[in-house]
């Protein structure tokens, strides 16, 4: 009688030792997947990240264009009006410098 008890509980362990490896396999297999869904939406984020930071550097490059464009008109207005008006430039300058002159002695 105590050999079949025995026995009976060395079949009740297997049977728990044969759950618990099943229960550990399915929990690996849902590891996996977790990791394998985790490295997918962090590559999505990088992704998204680098489209972002590739509209912010175009539209930093096309605003640089503009000013530049506008700089280069207004540089060659004043270069006209200076060439249509010599004396009244110098004038405006000697003005702006005797202004500048009293305001930096102060």
């Amino acid at each position: 009688m105590a050999a079949e008890a025995l026995n009976r509980q060395v079949e009740a362990g297997k049977e728990d030792i044969a759950v618990a490896g099943e229960h550990l396999s399915q929990l690996k297999d849902d590891a996996a997947r977790v990791a394998s869904r985790a490295a997918e939406v962090g590559r999505a984020g990088v992704e998204a990240a680098r489209e972002k930071i590739q509209e912010g550097r175009e539209a930093m490059y096309d605003a640089a264009d503009r000013v530049k464009v506008r700089g280069q008109d207004t540089l060659s207005q004043v270069q006209t009006s200076i060439e249509q008006n010599p004396l009244q430039a110098v004038a405006i300058a000697a003005g702006v410098g005797v202004l500048l002159g009293l305001w930096l002695r102060r």
